[in-house]
């Protein structure tokens, strides 16, 4: 599995941890492109849902009466394009 992260310098706090007061980084998404997996973690505290994720291009698409179709590529770039902005508007009431 290949992730990659370029948060070496910003203080980015444990998964699952909540970030220290004077952390620059609110949250972070992490993108998986050997296993097609991404996931969105936020940082902001007392965030009642600290995940979004992790989705995969091999998982059934929610929108899919049937159940058999995938959410393939084109789902998971469309996760990685929105969650951070569905994120903030659903859980923090804010667009940034």
């Amino acid at each position: 599995m290949t992730e990659r992260t370029t948060t070496a310098t910003a203080r980015v706090p444990a998964p699952g941890r909540p970030a220290r007061a004077d952390s620059r980084v609110a949250g972070a998404l992490f993108v998986d492109m050997d296993g097609r997996r991404a996931r969105y973690e936020c940082y902001r505290t007392g965030c009642p849902n600290s995940l979004e994720g992790p989705v995969r291009a091999i998982d059934r698409d929610p929108s899919d009466p049937t159940g058999k179709r995938l959410l393939g590529i084109d789902g998971l770039t469309a996760f990685i394009s929105g969650v951070k902005d569905q994120h903030l508007n659903t859980h923090h009431r804010s667009t940034r």
